[in-house]
Order: C-alpha cells, then structure tokens, then sequence
C-alpha cells in the first residue's frame, strides 16, 4: 500500500495521516510519499475519537507479538 516506505529514511507522516472528526477518526493514505498532500481516505473508525498514526503502530505492533 505504500510504494517505497523505508521505516529508516522515510517520514510515516509523508504516507499516513489520521484526522479525527468528533467521534470518528480517519486515516489517510498517500501512496507515494511525496508530500503532494493527495492523500485518499481509507478508512473511517468510529468511537474512537483521539485516534493516531501512533496508536495505529503500537497495536500493529502489539498484534504482530501476539501472533507470535
């Protein structure tokens, strides 16, 4: 989904983005990293109004130990 990610030079932040509307959070995506700022919504959470890029990460990160 994101074409030419390097965790260890590129920002997240050029490729993810959340906004939080009231009680939803969106997360955006823009494939390709290049700060166009064409980001397309992927998908909307619900009742989760403080969502971020981090927490998105440290439960990935979570459900990847788990699954062990």
């Amino acid at each position: 989904m994101l074409n030419g990610y390097d965790p260890l030079t590129d920002a997240l932040s050029d490729f993810v983005t959340v906004t939080n509307d009231g009680d939803v959070s969106n997360v955006w995506i823009e494939s390709q990293g290049t700060g166009s700022g064409n980001f397309t919504n992927v998908v909307s959470v619900f009742n989760s109004p403080d969502l971020s890029v981090d927490d998105i990460i440290a439960q990935a990160m979570t459900d990847a130990h788990a699954a062990g």
